[in-house]
């Protein structure tokens, strides 16, 4: 049988982007069931959503993101965070459990600015995200990431 990547069983997503001037909104509502894992645990099925509102500062170069994530899962380590940072601190340091990671319910806030030099070829990025990830009520991991990045498209 074939499967999706992470060995997902399936997967849905719907996404919207609607704009007006200097404004636009970006979201996503999706669904998916994570078929047989390698544990029970991280099994069953998972929904999100995510809404992204944009303001243009100045028109093509200087742009103001805003994020909001939620997203859920049947079992209790049904999602994991996307993110390749917070979980090495995880197996660093014996003395932190965030549970590789892991959980049923995430809410994630993201602001930041997007700097266009070559329009969408060159581009800056700079944000700040707050994470929450809970599993049965209990929190694995709360906490702050800043990151900058430089995005090259060629096409």
């Amino acid at each position: 049988m074939e499967r999706l990547a992470g060995g997902n069983e399936w997967a849905l997503s719907l996404v919207n982007r609607i704009g007006n001037g200097p404004w636009a909104l970006h979201s996503t509502v999706a669904w998916g069931d994570n078929g047989e894992q390698a544990t029970p645990n991280r099994e069953g099925s998972f929904s999100g959503v995510v809404l992204m509102p944009m303001y243009w500062i100045n028109d093509k170069k200087l742009k103001i993101v805003a994020r909001y994530l939620y997203q859920q899962a049947d079992q209790p380590e049904g999602l994991k965070l996307n993110s390749r940072y917070i979980p090495l601190s995880d197996r660093r340091d014996n003395s932190i459990d965030l549970n590789n990671g892991r959980g049923d319910e995430q809410q994630a806030f993201y602001l930041g600015l997007n700097y266009y030099s070559c329009g969408e070829k060159l581009k800056l990025i700079s944000g700040i995200q707050h994470d929450e990830l809970k599993s049965e009520g209990e929190t694995q991991f709360r906490g702050w990431t800043v990151a900058s990045s430089i995005r090259l498209w060629f096409w």
